[in-house]
Parts: structure tokens; sequence; C-alpha cells
């Protein structure tokens, strides 16, 4: 029984009930079933001692309680992340406000100052229609000629009609930055109300973090390296299908990168952490030994928790690495995105829509977690 590597995910029900049913087949298994194998709650299960139901129920316990905590923590990670956005964009909106308001205010000191020429512009413009009228009389009678300041006054009422433009001119830059100043307004309130704490969220699972070597930190995601291009779909393929998938995990020389716990969790929640991890490595060493591809499954990491897990078929094309403690499996991701040869073709599997957008501007192609379990077989 130990030796099958899978079983069906129909024949599980199966298997349980015999083992739990025949003594006689529970105590043959046993006989090849160590704890280190099997885990302490499995052993118990098999060997049954005096008080096993106990015992089981208590190691049932502490897993949960261990679960809860991870939970807990990766909500409080997320929610400082959130944090910190909102007061990002808070400040930048503050800033963007002060500058609005500095070019309001100087707009409003230049329109004073047009005002102000336009006033006196047309005060001479009125002396020059009196002098040009005088003048018109003077020349009728034949007067003498007419006052060398008055004709200099009569010359400011061409400029009367330039002064009119940049006072309109003032005035429009005011009522744009009037404009700006409610944008950056609205902006601010935005932030502020992001700032508030969220609604209460339905409990969904969480990627618990692993300890292990911990991987090579990864840098902030930055427009797509040159060179780097996506992966063609053949024509008549949608990048959303299952058909997209198969396709681009065989495309030569493809590295594609593994969410660990946004893939496990999606398609195996009910199963112990170790478990999930065991499952999927191996599910992905089938899909290297079958196809080729170079395959990176990243986990979160943290002290205290088990080793990396054991790798089947398709060994050389696997690497399962964990972040450090005080990173994310996100991050470790996007980095090996930027820093992986340009002339390789990138797949990121994951539903993490901040994985996504950061890996495809670097030229990787995304696959959703039910598409990449598709891929490998396991349909959820």
């Amino acid at each position: 029984m130990l030796g099958f590597a899978k079983l069906p995910d129909h024949a599980l029900a199966v298997v349980a009930r015999v083992v739990d049913t025949d003594e006689e087949f529970r105590a043959r298994v046993a006989i090849g079933a160590g704890e280190e194998e099997v885990g302490r709650a499995g052993f118990v299960y098999l060997t049954r001692p005096d008080g096993w139901e106990a015992e089981l129920e208590a190691l049932s316990e502490k897993a949960g309680a261990a679960a809860q905590a991870v939970v807990a923590e990766q909500e409080e990670r997320q929610a400082r992340r959130r944090l910190r956005g909102a007061e990002d964009a808070r400040r930048q909106a503050e800033e963007a406000l002060a500058e609005a308001r500095a070019a309001l205010a100087r707009a409003e000191k230049e329109a004073e100052a047009e005002r102000r020429r336009r006033k006196e512009l047309e005060t001479r413009l009125a002396k020059a229609e009196r002098a040009v009228a005088a003048a018109a009389k003077r020349e009728e009678k034949r007067a003498p000629a007419p006052d060398p300041v008055e004709v200099e006054d009569a010359a400011g009422a061409a400029a009367i009609a330039a002064a009119a433009g940049a006072v309109s001119r003032a005035s429009a830059a005011v009522g744009g930055a009037a404009d700006a100043l409610r944008a950056v307004e609205t902006a601010l309130a935005e932030a502020a109300a992001a700032l508030a704490p969220p609604a209460p969220a339905p409990p969904r699972p969480a990627r618990p973090p692993i300890s292990a070597v911990p991987a090579r930190p990864a840098a902030p995601a930055t427009a797509r390296p040159a060179g780097r291009q996506p992966a063609p779909l053949p024509p008549a393929v949608f990048e959303d299908s299952l058909e997209a998938a198969e396709h681009l995990v065989r495309v030569p020389g493809v590295i594609v990168l593994v969410d660990g716990y946004n893939v496990g969790l999606y398609a195996w929640d009910n199963l112990p952490v170790s478990a999930i991890r065991q499952r999927l490595v191996d599910a992905v060493a089938e899909l290297a030994a079958r196809t080729g591809a170079e395959v990176h499954v990243v986990f979160d990491g943290a002290e205290g928790m088990e080793a990396i897990p054991r790798v089947g078929g398709g060994r050389s094309l696997v690497r399962v690495r964990f972040s450090a403690p005080d990173e994310e499996a996100d991050d470790v991701i996007i980095g090996l995105a930027r820093s992986l040869p340009l002339d390789r073709p990138v797949v990121v599997a994951t539903n993490d829509r901040r994985v996504q957008d950061a890996v495809r501007r670097l030229g990787a192609r995304t696959l959703s977690s039910g598409q990449f379990l598709g891929a490998l077989g396991r349909a959820r």
C-alpha cells in the first residue's frame, strides 16, 4: 500500500474505510509504516495503542490551532501592507494638493496683476480717445498739431486688446488650478477612506509559512526588461483556457514558477499543510518528467516548520524553495521572474492579482491556480 505514489480521489474513501474496519489489513500496513513516514497522527491511527483516540483528537486540535495562528499572521501581514499603501497614497495626495494650492496662489497673483494693468490701460485708452476726438476737431478747423503726449496716449489703445487677452488667459489659469485643487481633494478623501479599517471578510484558507533555506530576496517589480517576450499562444486559444495551460507548460525551454500555497490550498484545502506540500511537489515532478519543463515551487517560510518535501520523478527539473521569515513568497516569485535569463519563456501559476500584474510587466505568462491544476491532471 505504501508503494502507491498516487491514489485517485475516488479511491481515497474506499482506502480509508478498509484501513479503519479491517484490523488484519491495518496491522499489515502498520508493519511497514514508521512514525517518520506517516507522522505521529497516522502512526497512532494505524497502531491504535491505549488511549489512541484521545491522543489523535489532541493532535488534531493542536494542528488546527497552529493553522489558525498562521492564518491570523498572514491576514495581519496583508492588512499592514494595505495600510502602508493607503498611507503612501494619502501622502502623495497631500503633496499634490500642496502643489495645486501653490499653483492656484500664483495664478491668482498673476490675474490680479493683469487686472491692474488692464485698468491702467483702460484709463489711458479713454484719455487717448478724448485726445483723438480733440485732434479730429482741430483738423477740421485746421487747428495746430496736437500735443505729442496726447498722441503717445492714443498709441496705448493698441495695447488694450493684448491686455484683455492676457487677463482672459490668467482667468482660465485660475479656473484650471481650481479644478486641479478639487481633483486632488477628491483623491485625498479616497485615500483617507482607504485608511479606514476594512469590513470583516469571511474566513478563507491562507498559505501557512514553512521554514527552509531562505530564498534570495526579491526587488520590487519594474518595467518589462528589454528582450523578454511572452510565450505565444496558438491561434484561437484563449489565455484563460485549459488548452493555453497545456500548451504553455510544453513550450521548449519554459520555466514554470508556482505559488506553492496559492495552488496547493486551492486544490487540497482539507489536507494538512505538509501533505499539501508533498502532494503539490509530486504533481509538478510528474509534469516536469512528462513535458521537460523546469519548475520552481515557492512556499512561504517560517522558523520551526517541516523541511523541504521529497521530490519524485523529474527530480533534476524541479526546484523547491522557501521565502525568508521577513519576506513573502510573492516577492520571491517576482524576483525570479526578473532575474531568469531573458531568452527563456516564463510562466507563473497563481491566483494572486499582485503577482500576476507584476510578472506580466516582466514579460511572463500567467496561469490561474485552476488552469495549472488542469495541466497537472488534478482539476479541482
